[in-house]
């Protein structure tokens, strides 16, 4: 009995330690929505290239329809002990905004899980304003609203899939040789 508690007890050291030595990597497409604190609820899309075990960057996409559509460079982070990736979008590359709107930039702080074969990231978000608007009354950096993110990761894109996805190496398996 005392010789099965100790294998066991190795086997679970050794899976526990072979766990934590692979690092998870968050590359790839997350879409899903974002909804503010006032109900809300938009389009979300991030294309996400995790460079080492915790460098983040990329593009985020914040879409309702035809007339709102935002494209934003981001940076971020990733902790494996805490599952945590913080994005944060630095400012938009593209804009379509119907009159009355102005642009706001997140910062989402979101926790990885797993599911079966489906993985998220969901947590909560944070905005400011990208530019002062004397029209609107708003001034960069003020507090533009927050709110929940939900995403899922997907094989495709709504958009155009950036080079740092298209061109990344993904790992295989070799082939089995059959005799």
């Amino acid at each position: 009995m005392e010789k099965i508690v100790r294998i066991l007890s190795i086997v679970l050291l050794f899976s526990s330690a072979t766990n934590s030595a692979f690092a998870q990597d968050l590359s790839g497409i997350w879409r899903g929505y974002f909804i503010t604190d006032n109900g809300d609820q938009y389009k979300y899309e991030v294309q996400l290239n995790q460079t080492g075990k915790t460098v983040l960057s990329g593009v985020t996409y914040s879409y309702l329809d035809t007339r709102f559509y935002g494209k934003a460079k981001f940076t971020g982070n990733y902790t494996k002990a805490s599952n945590a990736a913080l994005v944060q979008e630095i400012k938009t590359v593209e804009l379509k905004m119907s009159g009355g709107s102005v642009a706001c930039i997140m910062k989402c702080r979101l926790v990885y899980a797993k599911s079966g074969k489906e993985e998220f990231l969901e947590g909560a978000y944070s905005s400011i304003y990208e530019k002062s608007d004397e029209m609107f009354g708003v001034n960069r950096g003020g507090d533009c609203g927050g709110g929940r993110v939900f995403l899922r990761r997907v094989p495709t894109s709504d958009f155009y899939v950036e080079p740092f996805l298209r061109n990344k190496k993904t790992t295989t398996s070799p082939p089995k040789n059959e005799t």
